[in-house]
Order: C-alpha cells, then sequence, then structure tokens
C-alpha cells in the first residue's frame, strides 16, 4: 500500500488534522424568533420578567457527524426586560477523509471551528430582530464558548 493511501484512511488524531481537511458547506438557520413581552399580558410567557433579575443567554450546542460530513447546531435562548429571542442556526461541514473517532477531537472541533462559524450569525440574527422589534439591542459575548451549558 502506497504511503498516500495509508495518509487518505487515517483517522483524524488532532484538531489540526482534521481542520485540514474541513470545508464549510452551508450555515443555514432552524429556528429564528424574537417576541416583545408586555407586563400587562394575560399570558405568564408573555409577561415581563422582573426587572431585576438577570437573564444571562442560554447556548446549547451539538455536534453530530455523517458520511463525508460534520454539522455543529448552536442554539440560543435569550429573555430581556422588552424581549425573548431564539436563535437557532447550524454548519455543515464537508470532510475529506474519514471523521474522527476521538472524542476530544469533536470536542475540540465543536468548541474551535464550530461555535465561532455559527456564533456570528446567531449575534447578528438577534441583533436584527432587536431593532425590528423597536427594542434595546442585546450585546453578545464575543467569546461564545463563555455562554456554552
Amino acid at each position: 500500500m502506497s504511503k498516500e493511501h495509508k495518509q487518505e484512511d487515517h483517522t483524524p488524531s488532532s484538531l489540526a488534522e482534521l481542520v485540514g481537511k474541513v470545508e464549510v458547506r452551508d450555515i443555514s438557520f432552524l429556528e429564528l424568533h424574537g417576541r416583545r413581552v408586555d407586563v400587562n399580558a394575560s399570558d405568564e410567557d408573555d409577561r415581563r420578567p422582573d426587572p431585576d433579575a438577570e437573564s444571562s443567554p442560554n447556548m446549547q450546542v451539538w455536534y453530530r457527524s455523517g458520511e463525508s460530513h460534520i454539522g455543529v447546531r448552536c442554539r440560543l435562548d435569550l429573555r430581556t426586560p422588552d424581549a425573548h429571542f431564539v436563535a437557532d442556526a447550524a454548519a455543515e461541514f464537508s470532510v475529506d477523509g474519514p471523521l474522527p473517532h476521538d472524542e476530544r477531537v469533536k470536542s475540540s472541533f465543536t468548541e474551535s471551528v464550530g461555535v465561532p462559524v455559527v456564533y456570528p450569525y446567531i449575534r447578528d440574527a438577534v441583533q436584527n430582530l432587536a431593532l425590528k422589534l423597536d427594542v434595546d439591542v442585546p450585546v453578545l459575548s464575543l467569546i461564545a464558548h463563555r455562554l456554552m451549558a
């Protein structure tokens, strides 16, 4: 077997090896929602939260893979005194070669590549929704990994 063929069959054992074989294919939104809240609403979900209560962003992150592709999905749920926002987006990456089996490599890829690719789209979507709803624009951190639970 040639040396070239052995490299093709080599499963990435580090983030650096994986990144060299990956290209972004698509970014898509699965859900995008913004709703103003009203202190006088009859539905408990539409009432304004206690202004003294801190509402920090809640972001969930998923990694999935299939034949020659990796997906990283991020779902942000954020409540402010004026509105409730949900932004759920995913990045699809094509992979040239075998997919990683090591959980550390998958986790590193998710945190170091996947989230930084998706997060700017989520931030932009929430900011645009806030402008359209005519509420204060929430300033979301540039450091997405601080939001991960």
